[in-house]
Formats: structure tokens, sequence, C-alpha cells
């Protein structure tokens, strides 16, 4: 099953994607690059994220009950598009 979403991302760290219990694809791209964003668990921050910065697609593989979380530098609403699809093992 394939879904999609646009998430907004802020100060504080919002969920993107969840893998739940199948692994999922996962693809994520920037809308709008008005603050530096970073990725990683619930526990994200700005200073231990992965940068996630420019305008080109990101894709991975989310493990069976792993979630990817993101958070911005600044309040500047960014938005981010997210694609998923559960993987048929």
């Amino acid at each position: 099953m394939i879904a999609q979403s646009r998430v907004t991302v802020g100060t504080t760290a919002v969920q993107l994607a969840s893998a739940g219990l199948t692994p999922k694809n996962v693809t994520i791209k920037r809308v709008q690059n008005n603050a530096a964003l970073f990725l990683g668990s619930s526990s994200v921050t700005t200073s231990n994220g992965l940068p996630f910065e420019g305008s080109e697609p990101l894709s991975f593989t989310l493990t069976a009950g792993d979630s990817l979380y993101a958070i911005a530098d600044q309040e500047l609403d960014d938005e981010v598009a997210v694609l998923t699809g559960t993987l048929l093992l």
C-alpha cells in the first residue's frame, strides 16, 4: 500500500513516517526550504540530528517498529512531502 502526506516541521520534533509491524520504503522531499531541518528518532534535536538539506528527495527503508522524525532550527513552518510503501516480504 502506498500513502502520501505533507508534514509541517517546526521547532518540536514531529513524526514523518512509521513502519509499524512491517518494513516500509520511505521517500521524503522538502517542499519549502525556510529553515534547517534535521532527521532522527523521537529524541532528535538540531544538535544530534542528520541535516536534511537541499531539494533532492531522500529514500530509505524503515524496519519494523521504526519511526522517522524531523525538527527545524527555526519556527518557519517548513513542509516535507512523505511517500511510503509497505514492503512485501
